[in-house]
C-alpha cells in the first residue's frame, strides 16, 4: 500500500512541472474575458438561480432569470390559480437536463404556487 503511494506521488510531482509549463497563468487574461450575458429565458439558468435563491443567494446576475420564473404563472377566469401554476413552473424546471430532481421539488415546495 505505501509502495503504491509513492509512485503515485513521484508520477504527480514529475508530471507536474510539464502540466505547468502548458498552463498560462497569467491572471489579466481572465479579467479581460468577455462576460456572457445570463439568458433569463433558458430553463437551466432558471434553475441554478431559482436554486441559489432556495439557499438565501442573491446576486444581480440571477434577478431577470427570478422574476421570469415568477412571471410563469396561470390566469383564469377567478384570478391567479396555484395549481396550474405550480404545474406550469414545473414543466419550465423539468425541462433542464441537469436539475435534479429534488432540489426541483424543493424549488416548486417553496416558490412553486407563489405569486412573485
Amino acid at each position: 500500500m505505501k509502495m503504491k503511494t509513492v509512485v503515485f506521488l513521484l508520477g504527480v510531482l514529475t508530471l507536474s512541472p510539464a502540466l505547468a509549463d502548458d498552463y498560462d497563468s497569467d491572471p489579466s487574461d481572465i479579467m479581460d474575458a468577455p462576460s456572457e450575458a445570463v439568458d433569463s429565458h433558458d430553463a437551466c439558468t432558471i434553475f441554478f438561480c431559482m436554486a441559489g435563491s432556495l439557499y438565501g443567494e442573491k446576486s444581480q446576475e440571477c434577478q431577470p432569470p427570478i422574476r421570469q420564473f415568477y412571471s410563469i404563472r396561470s390566469i383564469g377566469k377567478h384570478g391567479f390559480n396555484p395549481t396550474k401554476t405550480l404545474r406550469k413552473r414545473a414543466n419550465i424546471l423539468g425541462s433542464c437536463p441537469t436539475a435534479s430532481k429534488d432540489l426541483v421539488g424543493k424549488i416548486l415546495n417553496k416558490f412553486g404556487r407563489s405569486r412573485g
